[in-house]
């Protein structure tokens, strides 16, 4: 779920079975981008600390909606964003929207690569819900966890390597119960999101099978605790893989600098900036802003939004694909 604080302070400052039916995907937050051929199901495991959601190729879709997924936070969300200036006809339909997702429908009983999803600070399942509705929807078991920081809050910089590590230890603990929804685990696939980018390196320098790590404006790519990042156990400037990177300039506590890309010597690094997109709008909230334009305009996005999402939807599963 969107944690409040956090959802409002990046607001306004602006965090081999036969094949599945197709799905028919709902016309508002996938009105920029198209979804897979695959029905997804979604299922939630645990709670609090513990918990553990999954997204996967299914044999039918539909039912979830943003209201689900955003539970006891969806009042704050919405009252954050009509504060910013969204009306509120636009703020209840994107809270009540219907998504792609069928609650825990029936897996498709075919193998799929595992993606894994570091959520940024203070953030859960709403946060990156669509995305992780378009990758199963495009034949991928995806798994995320909350962030650690909605149990307890960093204080200083000297807090994220703990952080990260104890973040990168939750995600790890999705990759078994994800074969349940029939996930591949010899390979396997990172996505992270802000400090969640943190979190997903780490993963990936201690876990050989991890061999592509995507960054939605991830830490990892700018200069902010670089250093303290580095004192992390598992940290590893040899370790082999290939990032992908996004990232935007209109947010200022987000400048680019990619200086710890040029520390990582074994790595293949691409970098994509995304116009018209700010900070908050590698979330889930970025869709709500392609297809609102009230959205949109209070959570200052630019006019290139809808194609930014395109090219960022695109260019993921073509480098996981590979």
């Amino acid at each position: 779920m969107f944690r409040a604080a956090a959802a409002a302070a990046l607001i306004l400052t602006g965090g081999l079975a036969p094949q599945s039916t197709p799905v028919t995907p709902p016309a508002a937050l996938l009105a920029t981008v198209a979804a897979g051929r695959d029905a997804v199901g979604f299922h939630a495991q645990g709670s609090g600390a513990a918990a553990m959601y999954f997204w996967y190729p299914a044999r039918r879709g539909g039912g979830v909606s943003m209201a689900d997924y955003l539970g006891t936070d969806r009042d704050t969300l919405a009252g954050a964003l009509i504060q910013a200036g969204a009306p509120d006809a636009e703020v209840q339909a994107f809270t009540a929207a219907a998504t792609l997702a069928g609650a825990n429908a029936q897996a498709d009983r075919r193998m799929h690569s595992l993606v894994l999803v570091a959520q940024g600070n203070g953030q859960s399942v709403a946060d990156q819900a669509v995305f992780c509705e378009i990758l199963a929807s495009h034949g991928f078991v995806v798994a995320t966890t909350p962030s650690p920081t909605r149990r307890h809050a960093m204080t200083s910089e000297d807090d994220i390597p703990a952080f990260a590590s104890e973040q990168a230890e939750d995600l790890s603990r999705a990759i078994q119960p994800a074969v349940r929804f029939g996930a591949l685990t010899t390979r396997i696939a990172l996505v992270g999101h802000s400090f969640g980018a943190r979190a997903a390196l780490l993963l990936a320098m201690r876990d050989r099978r991890v061999t592509r790590l995507v960054s939605l404006d991830g830490g990892i790519g700018t200069a902010t605790g670089t250093d303290a990042f580095r004192r992390a156990n598992e940290f590893d400037a040899r370790a082999p893989m290939r990032i992908l990177h996004f990232f935007e300039r209109r947010d200022a506590f987000m400048k680019p600098d990619f200086a710890l890309f040029d520390m990582l010597t074994a790595a293949k690094i691409t970098t994509i900036e995304l116009p018209g997109m700010a900070h908050a709008h590698f979330t889930t909230l970025g869709f709500a802003a392609a297809a609102y334009p009230g959205i949109a305009a209070a959570t200052r996005a630019g006019p290139e939004i809808g194609s930014s999402l395109r090219t960022m939807v695109e260019r993921t599963l073509a480098f996981l694909e590979q």
